[in-house]
């Protein structure tokens, strides 16, 4: 049996998942700017595809951690299952992810206690009027 794995790992605004399972990706971002912390981010998708065993099944856990270490948003659970080519994509969207700090936050895929893939969303402060660098975004 193949090991699990994931070759793709991102955050974005949006996802658009076409009847066929194509995903269309909309603001993909890696880095935030908010003008107080503590504070929300408001709605984010994460994105990516899993490989393994065609035709297997299984069920994923995704956590996001603050620069500490700590768990900031509760540990979400995604079924996959893996089709002909044994890739499928994987979509978990977030509402009002806690920012409680600034630095790297990391979102991590686990299936068991093996971590298959990780990205992180760095967070900074910023004032009212910044100029900002690619890839990223602002909250306010």
């Amino acid at each position: 049996m193949k090991n699990l794995s994931c070759n793709l790992l991102l955050t974005c605004d949006q996802t658009i998942l076409s009847k066929d399972n194509k995903i269309s990706l909309i603001g993909i971002f890696d880095q935030i700017f908010l003008q107080s912390i503590p504070g929300n981010h408001p709605k984010l998708s994460l994105v990516g595809i899993v490989a393994g065993e065609p035709f297997s099944d299984h069920v994923l856990t995704i956590s996001f951690k603050d620069p500490k270490n700590q768990s900031v948003y509760p540990d979400q659970n995604l079924s996959v299952n893996l089709g002909t080519t044994g890739k499928s994509n994987l979509v978990a969207e977030f509402i009002n992810l806690p920012i409680n700090s600034v630095g790297a936050y990391t979102f991590s895929i686990f299936s068991g206690k093996s971590q298959i893939g990780s990205t992180t969303l760095t967070a900074s402060q910023v004032p009212a009027s910044p100029s900002f660098p690619r890839k990223s975004k602002i909250i306010n």
